[in-house]
């Protein structure tokens, strides 16, 4: 089978298949004929016996080829690239460090915009829970799609899943006028798209925020039952730390930091120092997070508001 793409990707191998490449060319591609008398000399191009092409340095993201049908008759094409952008989302940090599934996602579209002639200008992405609120990746694509107007106006990705989380970020793109590509999907939503595939999709979106809600759902049955069995289900407090005891996973005070923790509640509870003031005592004191770096200051506020350290385990 003839290689769509060989008109713009390889050398013609002569007339006939020259002529039968560019026939098999894709009808969304942008091109532009135009015939002349031979010896034909086009753009980087070094044409002999009728149109073998020696020498091809296209540049601008613009690909130019000329090709002759008959001893004196040159064909000339120039091909432009559509920019776009990528996004690929997953949905815990353990399919982020195990890097399969954002591999997969970037390969499939990096894959796609080769295939369809896009040019990629920038390429997103999130790792994310069904708890965290916010995606930096998507605000940040929807920020360079902005200021990009009059020039990248196309997303990738892979499904519509894996671009909206809610309702929100459907109204939000589609108040850019953008044109995304769902590519598993085999799905092109454009202001051009029929109303009815409008509505398909629409049904998709609101499968796929059922789908983030069932599954926030799930994880707090899933916490609300661990904490009926004793088990704290998550990264113990700041003053705390996880240990397996009997294997289950339980918390007790650390050491070093717990006698911080209570002289937080004993500065603050004094009336005489800010919260950033008691934040600096805290760190002069040692007081550092889980990570090893000094707790910033909505660390401290959590802190003081967390009612687990009342005694109560909610």
């Amino acid at each position: 089978q003839t290689n769509r793409w060989a008109l713009l990707d390889r050398v013609a191998e002569g007339v006939e298949a020259g002529a039968q490449d560019s026939g098999s060319l894709p009808a969304e591609l942008s091109i532009q004929f135009s015939l002349r008398p031979a010896p034909c000399v086009g753009h980087a191009l070094q044409i002999e016996n009728y149109g073998a092409v020696q020498e091809v340095q296209p540049a601008g993201g613009v690909a130019d080829r000329v090709d002759s049908h008959y001893p004196r008759m040159g064909m000339r094409c120039e091909y432009h690239m559509k920019p776009a952008v990528i996004y690929a989302r997953v949905s815990s940090k353990e399919q982020a460090d195990e890097g399969f599934s954002v591999r997969a996602q970037l390969k499939l579209l990096r894959e796609y915009a080769l295939e369809h002639g896009f040019e990629l200008t920038r390429e997103f992405g999130d790792v994310e829970t069904a708890k965290r609120a916010g995606r930096t990746g998507f605000d940040e694509m929807v920020e360079f799609l902005r200021r990009s107007r009059n020039t990248c106006r196309t997303i990738l990705v892979e499904k519509t899943d894996r671009l909206y989380r809610n309702l929100r970020d459907y109204v939000t793109l589609d108040e850019l006028d953008v044109e995304i590509h769902f590519v598993k999907e085999n799905f092109v939503l454009s202001d051009d798209s029929r109303s009815t595939e409008k509505f398909m999709h629409g049904i998709k979106v609101l499968m796929a925020k059922n789908y983030i809600d069932n599954l926030s759902e799930e994880t707090s049955k899933g916490m609300l039952q661990k904490a009926e069995q004793g088990t704290w289900p998550s990264w113990a407090p700041l003053g705390y730390v996880n240990f397996n005891l009997g294997g289950q996973r339980v918390v007790a005070p650390d050491p070093e930091k717990a006698p911080v923790i209570q002289r937080l509640f004993e500065w603050y509870a004094s009336g005489t120092c800010s919260l950033e003031q008691v934040r600096q005592r805290a760190i002069d004191a040692g007081l550092t997070g889980r990570r090893g770096s000094p707790p910033s200051k909505s660390t401290i506020a959590r802190t003081l508001q967390n009612i687990f350290y009342t005694g109560h385990f909610v």
